[in-house]
C-alpha cells in the first residue's frame, strides 16, 4: 500500500464509529475533521476539510460527513432520522449554509498555495519528505503532498497524466520511456538529490567477510554457486532476492548493477524485511538489502543477526562497508541515485524552487 504524507502527517481513522464520540447536543454540533475522501479518489491535490453535523431529536441520530472543497460532496456514513419537513428544512438550510461558508474560507486560504504532488519509489519518499518539511518552513504558500509506493512505470504514467507535479525515481528513466512520454507532450527534467546504497548480507557463521563486485554479480547471476569459490565452507549459496513489489531497488540491481537477471534458482521475498530474518536462519544464505534496512536494524539492537559484507570495487582497492557516509561519497561501489523528475512544460514556480533546493542537499558534487 502507497504511503501517504501530507505535509502535517495527518491521518484519519474511519468515521464508521465516529458518531459515537461526538457530544450530546440539544439541537447540533459542528464540528470540521479532515476527510480522506481527497486522497482516495485523487480528485484535489489538497486534504479538504469536512462537515460533520449530528442532530439529536428524540433518541435518534444522524451523522453527515460532507468534504467542503472540490471533489463534489459525500455522506460516508448516515442514519435515517425521522423529522417532520419542517425541522428537514431547517437541518437542509443550515448544512448547506456553513457548507458554503468553509468552501470560501478554505477556497481563500488554499488558492494562493501551489501544490506540489510527489510520488515514486518508496526507498526515496522519507527522504523527499523530510525535505519537503524543512522547504515548506521557508515557503509557507507551498503544499507539498508526497507518496511512496508506486512502481516506476506507474509513477512515470502519472506524470504524464499530469497527476502529480515530481515523481521519485531509483534509477535513470529509459530512453523508451522519455520517448513515449515525448509523444503526449512531456518533456523530463531530472535532478539527482542523494544516493542509495544495497548492502550484501550472510549468516553470521559464514566466514566470507569480503568480496569484489565482480564476485558479488557472479554471485548473485548463478555463475558462482559455491561459497568455497569465494574463500568460504564447502556449502552452496542460497540467494534470496526481493520481490516485484520493491520494483525501483530491484529494476537497479539487475538491470544498472548487475546488467543481467538474478540466477533463477533464488528464493523470492516480497519485502526486504523478509530476507533479513531468512538469512538469518540460513548458514548459507545471501541477499540485498537497502541501507535504510541496515539502520533500522540497529535502532533495534538487532544488527548482529546478519553480517553486512565488504565490498572492493576491484582486487586492488579496499573493502569498503555500506554506510550513510561511505554510500554518499561514492567510496562503498554499490549505490544508486536518487532522482526526480519533472516536466519541463508543467513547472510552477514552487515546482522549480523545491527541485533546486533538493539538488542543493546532494551530497556529491556533480
Amino acid at each position: 500500500m502507497a504511503r501517504g504524507v501530507v505535509s502535517s502527517h495527518v491521518h484519519f481513522s474511519s468515521v464508521e464509529h465516529f458518531g459515537n464520540c461526538l457530544p450530546e447536543p440539544t439541537l447540533c454540533s459542528i464540528i470540521v475533521a479532515v476527510s480522506i475522501s481527497q486522497i482516495v479518489m485523487n480528485s484535489a491535490p489538497v486534504l479538504a476539510p469536512a462537515l460533520c453535523v449530528r442532530l439529536n431529536d428524540c433518541k435518534r441520530t444522524l451523522l453527515f460527513v460532507l468534504p467542503i472543497t472540490g471533489g463534489g460532496t459525500h455522506i460516508f456514513h448516515g442514519k435515517e432520522l425521522d423529522m417532520d419537513n419542517k425541522l428537514r428544512f431547517v437541518v437542509v438550510v443550515a448544512m448547506v449554509a456553513v457548507t458554503a461558508l468553509f468552501s470560501a474560507v478554505a477556497y481563500s486560504q488554499d488558492s494562493s498555495k501551489e501544490v506540489i504532488r510527489i510520488k515514486g519509489s518508496d526507498s526515496m519518499a522519507d527522504l523527499v519528505d523530510f525535505m519537503a518539511r524543512e522547504f515548506m518552513k521557508n515557503n509557507p504558500g507551498c503544499n507539498i503532498i508526497v507518496s511512496g509506493g508506486a512502481s516506476p512505470i506507474d509513477a512515470v504514467d502519472s506524470l504524464c497524466k499530469r497527476e502529480t507535479e515530481i515523481i521519485m525515481q531509483g534509477h535513470d528513466v529509459d530512453k523508451s520511456a522519455k520517448d513515449a512520454a515525448a509523444k503526449k507532450g512531456v518533456t523530463f527534467t531530472e535532478r539527482i538529490i542523494g544516493w542509495g546504497g544495497i548492502a550484501i548480507i550472510t549468516n553470521p557463521s559464514n566466514p566470507v567477510n569480503e568480496l569484489t563486485v565482480e564476485q558479488v554479480r557472479k554471485l548473485f547471476t548463478g555463475e558462482i554457486t559455491n561459497w568455497n569459490q569465494v574463500g568460504g565452507f564447502d556449502e552452496p549459496i542460497s540467494l534470496l532476492t526481493v520481490g516485484e513489489k520493491r520494483p525501483g531497488t530491484l529494476d537497479f540491481f539487475t538491470k544498472d548493477f548487475l546488467k543481467a537477471p538474478i540466477a533463477s534458482h533464488a528464493v523470492t521475498k516480497a519485502f526486504f524485511r523478509s530476507i533479513i530474518p531468512a538469512v538469518a536462519e540460513s548458514k548459507n544464505a545471501t541477499g540485498f538489502v537497502r541501507i535504510r534496512n541496515l539502520v533500522q536494524l540497529k535502532e533495534q539492537g538487532q544488527e548482529a543477526i546478519v553480517k553486512v559484507i565488504a565490498v572492493k570495487k576491484d582486487n586492488n582497492s579496499p573493502a569498503i562497508l555500506p554506510t550513510r557516509d561511505t554510500v554518499n561519497d561514492g567510496t562503498y561501489p554499490i549505490t544508486r541515485p536518487f532522482l526526480l523528475y519533472a516536466d519541463v512544460n508543467n513547472e510552477g514556480k514552487a515546482t522549480r524552487s523545491f527541485l533546486e533546493f533538493c539538488a542543493s542537499k546532494n551530497p556529491r558534487k556533480m
